[in-house]
């Protein structure tokens, strides 16, 4: 349980160029959601085909279909954005945490849900990362983004560093140092 943080955190990393944008952000959430629903739809509809050892690889057929569907819905609504999501969206569709998820909440139920803990993380980093690499938190539109400033003069004393590849990387460890210092304070005051 200790190391799921962080397992968490690092599962972010296929995604570092989907959490450029807070935009980006949001519909990647979206598909994790959608993709968890459906998942655990197929599972079940698999459970009651029974087809023996191979129900994985039908999950897995249904999952890309639930990444096609969920991509064909995008590119409708956001077709400037699909065309910089259109890989990750199939990504995500396979992601570890989306599996682990429906393993899980088809063992336990809602007790512990990874996709659950692991959505609010990427947004919370898409957030960080483009305020303090833009100076702006931006929302999809139809055509494109919708970017609201929000902190003024951004140009002048920014740094767009933080919105680069490695500027994320640098975020990316800082908030696992965050997640582990939390954890090692949280488990000593339990045995106190």
């Amino acid at each position: 349980m200790k190391r799921n943080s962080v397992v968490f955190l690092l599962a972010l990393c296929p995604l570092i160029p989907v959490s450029s944008h807070f935009a980006y952000a949001l519909l990647i959430s979206g598909a994790f959601l959608f993709y968890f629903v459906s998942g655990i739809f197929f599972r079940f509809v698999i459970s009651k085909i029974n087809p023996g050892s191979s129900s994985f690889y039908f999950e897995l057929a249904a999952l890309a279909v639930s990444a096609t569907f969920f991509y064909q819905f995008s590119a409708f609504f956001f077709p400037v954005l699909t065309v910089s999501l259109d890989i990750y969206y199939f990504l995500a569709a396979f992601s570890y945490v989306l599996l682990l998820s429906i393993d899980y909440y088809a063992v336990q139920g809602f007790s512990f849900l990874p996709v659950f803990r692991f959505i609010p993380i990427l947004l919370v980093f898409s957030l960080c990362r483009e305020l303090i690499g833009t100076g702006s938190i931006s929302l999809p539109v139809m055509y494109g983004f919708w970017e609201i400033h929000l902190l003024p003069g951004f140009s002048v004393w920014g740094s767009r560093f933080w919105n680069t590849t490695a500027g994320s990387f640098i975020l990316l460890g800082f908030m696992t140092w965050i997640v582990k210092s939390c954890n090692r304070y949280l488990s000593g005051r339990d045995r106190i």
